[in-house]
């Protein structure tokens, strides 16, 4: 597929432009190009760009008065949000005020980012062949493509240590043998390694920021799941009935099983929050004889599951139960909600070095 809308990439973190640029770059887009500033961006805003990727948070502006200035120019142009913001109420804000999506920055972010190309070029109106050709990114094809940027930005990490971090650590170093042996200037020798420590120390802190969105980190299965109910009742869009009770169960959990279930959750939530209009949704994770039962309701505008495209999202949620070797059943129906049930074998999903 070659995808000739002029595209605009706005980021200020080089590794996540690596990241967006190869699988934007291989999904086929073929104008597109690179800016690390919001003052960049609105100084190349004349030339017209059919669709900007945009990075919520920059140096020197917001994603919000980004976003403003851009529609103000010229509200025909396509945003999208790329942002490791999970909050809610942030994403409805920004879709109010015209963006065309929004992406939070997760390790499913090439699948979303494709996901997103498909609506955009159906926005657009380049239909012809659209399903035939995204047809052919296979499973298979998609996990390359996520190796090649990985690979490509441990690279740079690589780099980065190397050239940046290494060196500011080698100068604190030197600085300290030199005031071991000399008195006179010890003071002075000692505040300038003090000053290169804390240097190294935000860099690391930098690097570490930026790595957070495209590494998985190990969580807290319950404790992650409060913190998304608690998110959505303070967004007053729906009531919430839960219960989650996993007992002693979460000590037990891999840290991979409790990460794919969180993202199981958060991609579910995220589906019924954007589309649903549902008033009142339910969640519950209990245990049941040898399996863990994940159940998330609402009673929204449902959909007809059998003529209904399966998303990226849709299929991201059935291939990762899959994964854990669940089952799942989806029930839903025009004005009807949709309920989503899916049964996980603990043998599959417990640490057995604990």
């Amino acid at each position: 597929m070659n995808i000739k809308s002029k595209t605009f990439l706005v980021d200020d973190d080089p590794f996540c432009v690596t990241l967006y640029q190869q699988h934007l770059q291989n999904i086929g887009y073929s104008n597109l190009f690179t800016f690390f500033s919001g003052k960049e961006l609105l100084e190349n805003l004349d030339q017209q760009p059919d669709i900007i990727f945009l990075d919520y948070n920059l140096d020197d502006y917001t994603g919000e008065e980004l976003l403003n200035k851009i529609k103000e120019f010229n509200p025909a142009i396509n945003v999208v949000i790329i942002s490791s913001q999970p909050k809610m109420e942030i994403a409805i804000n920004l879709l109010n005020n015209g963006a065309f999506d929004y992406i939070i920055k997760q390790d499913k972010l090439p699948e979303k980012l494709s996901e997103v190309t498909y609506k955009l070029l159906v926005s657009l109106g380049q239909k012809e062949n659209l399903k035939e050709e995204f047809s052919l990114h296979s499973t298979k094809e998609l996990a390359k493509i996520i190796v090649d940027a990985q690979n490509k930005v441990r690279k740079e990490i690589s780099s980065e240590l190397h050239d940046n971090i290494n060196q500011l650590l080698g100068a604190s170093k030197m600085y300290i043998e030199m005031a071991r042996n000399d008195d006179r200037n010890r003071i002075y020798l000692m505040d300038e390694s003090k000053r290169i420590l804390e240097m190294g120390i935000s860099e690391i802190r930098d690097l570490s920021h930026n790595l957070y969105s495209i590494f998985i980190k190990n969580i807290d299965l319950e404790e992650a799941l409060f913190r998304l109910i608690d998110t959505l009742e303070k967004l007053n869009t729906f009531s919430i009935t839960h219960n989650i009770r996993l007992d002693n169960l979460k000590a037990h959990l891999s840290p991979e099983s409790q990460h794919s279930i969180f993202r199981i959750f958060q991609e579910l939530i995220n589906n019924i929050v954007m589309y649903s209009k549902a008033t009142s949704v339910n969640i519950e994770v209990v245990m049941d004889n040898a399996n863990l039962v994940l159940n998330v309701s609402d009673d929204g505008l449902g959909f007809d599951l059998e003529n209904t495209r399966k998303g990226l999202g849709f299929i991201s949620i059935m291939n990762r139960i899959s994964n854990l070797y669940g089952t799942y059943k989806v029930i839903a129906s025009p004005g009807k909600g949709c309920q989503w049930n899916a049964t996980i074998p603990l043998s599959e999903i417990l640490d057995v070095s604990m």
